[in-house]
């Protein structure tokens, strides 16, 4: 554990040692979150590319379209990705 200054506007440096064990570099991003009293920083994963957010609605859709999948293919795919699908 370290000791660390808040600084002017909230500004917080971490010393590069934990930086280093977090992985983290120069321009890093980081998720911040009050976690019973405390605050805890975790390192964020950004992507470069688009997200879409989808509605519970497509998400039944996707989980009914699961449901027509051959069974080979389900079986196929707990094999190799350990992905379980509720057929059922």
């Amino acid at each position: 554990m370290q000791t660390v200054q808040i600084g002017s506007k909230g500004v917080l440096v971490l010393p590069k040692s934990l930086r280093t064990i977090a992985g983290l570099d120069d321009g890093s991003f980081v998720n911040a979150s009050v976690i019973m009293g405390k605050i805890v920083l975790e390192p964020a994963r950004v992507v470069s590319y688009p997200v879409r957010q989808y509605s519970n609605e497509d998400i039944d859709s996707f989980l009914e379209e699961d449901k027509k999948l051959d069974p080979k293919i389900i079986s196929a795919l707990d094999k190799k990705f350990g992905i379980k699908l509720d057929t059922k």
